[in-house]
């Protein structure tokens, strides 16, 4: 897996591909692959987005993939700020099979956890 992109949060959230245009064109081409609701499926990425096979993963207070062809997202684990943290902010770390990462806050004593997640 590579890092690819920095989360963003402006306005409305969304994963953005952008792909360079011929330069006679001047232009860039810039593609959104999935609008965040802020609801179920997470809102406002941090961190950067991680690729495997095509797939794109990363956090927005879920763990989340999308496949870049369709913009379809699965949520693989939405954090419920309790037990499991709360606010997944940095960038996912990909090793052996698993995603590791943090969260700002939840947990058993309320300042965040270190997290692992298999898919």
């Amino acid at each position: 897996m590579t890092t690819i992109h920095d989360g963003l949060t402006i306005g409305v959230a969304a994963i953005m591909i952008a792909t360079l245009a011929p330069a006679s064109a001047g232009a860039q081409k810039l593609t959104t692959l999935h609008h965040f609701t802020g609801q179920k499926d997470g809102g406002n990425p941090h961190g950067a987005l991680l690729v495997d096979g095509g797939t794109l993963y990363g956090s927005c207070g879920v763990i989340f993939k999308v496949d870049p062809a369709t913009g379809s997202e699965t949520v693989l684990h939405s954090f419920s700020g309790h037990e499991d943290g709360g606010n997944p902010e940095a960038d996912l770390v990909y090793s052996d099979g698993a995603f590791y990462g943090t969260t700002f806050d939840g947990g058993k004593s309320g300042y965040g956890t270190v997290f692992k997640l298999v898919p």
